[in-house]
């Protein structure tokens, strides 16, 4: 079985991945704009930058994260474009500089970061503590 890779050719963006019985059959599946890589390729974790596939870029958040009320957290990799959640509400778009987070009062929070293309969102829980 030979491994695919389709991916959208504006964008890098891998849209499926399979295997086929030859490398013909492996070819033909791809569409209008689209590409074939002939290796694996997780959609969540990688994309294709002029003709390989690399890693997506990440955000700098721990997946967990204990502050006091008041405390900065810092968010330093922030591009411009990304949107800021806590417990699933919007509280705001980051314009490309570091992201500064802090929260009033104590509890946990589910922080989720969503960045453009190709960067993957990040999640973290914040504990703030009094």
């Amino acid at each position: 079985m030979i491994p695919f890779s389709v991916y959208k050719e504006s964008t890098g963006r891998v849209i499926r991945s399979g295997t086929a019985p030859n490398k013909s059959a492996a070819m033909a599946q791809a569409g209008l704009n689209e590409h074939i890589l002939l290796v694996p390729a997780d959609d969540a974790t990688a994309f294709v930058l002029d003709g390989a596939l690399v890693q997506r870029p990440e955000i700098d958040l721990p997946e967990a994260v204990s502050l006091a009320i008041n405390e900065v957290l810092t968010i330093g990799n922030a591009p411009a474009g990304v949107e800021v959640l806590v417990d699933g509400s919007l509280i705001g778009l980051t314009d490309g500089f570091a992201l500064d987070v802090s929260f009033e009062l104590d509890g946990v929070y589910a922080l989720e970061i969503r960045a453009p293309f190709p960067y993957q969102p990040a999640k973290s829980r914040v504990t703030v503590n009094p």
